[in-house]
């Protein structure tokens, strides 16, 4: 069964959260699967939060951690309080995460292959399912001479758009293993909450 994942938004710095983190970790001897978005590839900010962090007005850290590990993260840092001065600002329920990607090519059997491996990497994944779009079109290209940049012929591309939707862990992990092909353009994992 999957496990539940929930985003902790904590008022602390980064290096200060992941030792504790760490620590309660190694303390409880359990396994915990967590990710700070920044590292991750998770989109988690918004443009208010970021420009706060950037002038030092706030220091938030995103923290995403399975649900049932949460409860015992956050009555720890409440324990400590006074020692480490760390609170919780928010929580919300994980309920997805995707991503979209998009591939060109200058041959359909390139482009049909890697499509192969990323359906067998997503059917080896648990809880995800992936959309495609294919399509095809002439690009201009350009070659600089030197003097200046002059037009060559165009060359037809196809294309290779889709989206990775599914269970957090999974979608992290394949966003990973197609982000290591570095052929094209893809998104930050975006999470999806409960209502």
């Amino acid at each position: 069964m999957a496990k539940k994942f929930v985003e902790l938004v904590f008022d602390c710095p980064f290096i200060l959260l992941k030792g504790f983190l760490r620590g309660l970790i190694a303390c409880k001897g359990e396994e915990v699967e967590y990710f700070f978005p920044k590292l991750a590839g998770i989109e988690s900010e918004t443009l208010k939060e970021s420009l706060k962090e950037w002038l030092g007005l706030e220091s938030h850290v995103h923290l995403c951690i399975e649900k049932d590990f949460a409860e015992s993260l956050k009555g720890a840092v409440e324990k400590n309080y006074d020692r480490l001065t760390v609170k919780v600002v928010s929580e919300k329920d994980i309920k997805d995460a995707y991503f979209t990607f998009s591939f060109a090519f200058f041959e359909e059997k390139a482009l049909s292959e890697f499509k192969k491996v990323i359906e067998k990497a997503v059917n080896e994944c648990e809880g995800c399912k992936i959309q495609f779009e294919k399509g095809e079109g002439f690009e201009p290209m350009v070659d600089d001479f030197g003097g200046g940049i002059a037009p060559v012929v165009s060359a037809k591309r196809y294309f290779l758009n889709g989206k990775v939707q599914g269970y957090l862990p999974s979608v992290v992990s394949l966003r990973n293993l197609i982000s290591e092909q570095k052929i094209g353009d893809i998104s930050k994992i975006k999470l999806i909450f409960e209502e």
